[in-house]
C-alpha cells in the first residue's frame, strides 16, 4: 500500500530573512509651535517627542501593511496624558519617513478630522 507521505515529497527551495530599517525625522511647523501654548501649561517638545516615539512601531507596521501611506495624516493620541499630536507623513531624503507636526492639543477624547488615521497609545 502506498502512503500519502510517500507521494508528497516536500523539498525546501529557499529560506530567506529580510531585514530593513526605517528612520524617522520629526519636524515642527510654525502652527504646531504656536499651539503648544494654548493651555495653562506648555506642551513641551520632550512630551511631544516621547508621544511620537512610542508610536513608531505602530506607524512602521501601518506603513508596511499599507494601512497608511506617504501623504496621509495621523493623530497620535496619548491616553495617559490626553496629548494629541497630529502629523503629516512625507518622504525625506535617503527614503526616511518625515513626520511634520501639524498641531498639538491636550484634550480628552479628541476627534481628528475625517480621513486622519488615529493611533492610540
Amino acid at each position: 500500500m502506498i502512503k500519502l507521505i510517500d507521494i508528497i515529497n516536500e523539498r525546501k527551495l529557499m529560506k530567506t530573512t529580510a531585514t530593513f530599517s526605517l528612520s524617522f525625522d520629526l519636524n515642527s511647523s510654525i502652527h504646531s509651535d504656536e499651539r503648544k501654548f494654548r493651555h495653562l501649561s506648555e506642551i513641551t517638545d520632550n512630551e511631544i517627542i516621547k508621544t511620537v516615539e512610542s508610536a513608531f512601531e505602530e506607524i512602521t507596521n501601518l506603513l508596511i501593511f499599507d494601512d497608511i501611506d506617504i501623504g496621509d495624516e495621523i493623530c497620535i493620541a496619548n491616553l495617559k496624558t490626553n496629548l494629541n499630536v497630529v502629523c503629516g507623513i512625507t518622504e525625506g531624503s535617503n527614503n526616511n519617513v518625515v513626520l511634520t507636526l501639524i498641531t498639538v492639543i491636550r484634550k480628552y477624547n479628541f476627534k481628528p478630522y475625517s480621513g486622519t488615521f488615529l493611533i492610540e497609545i
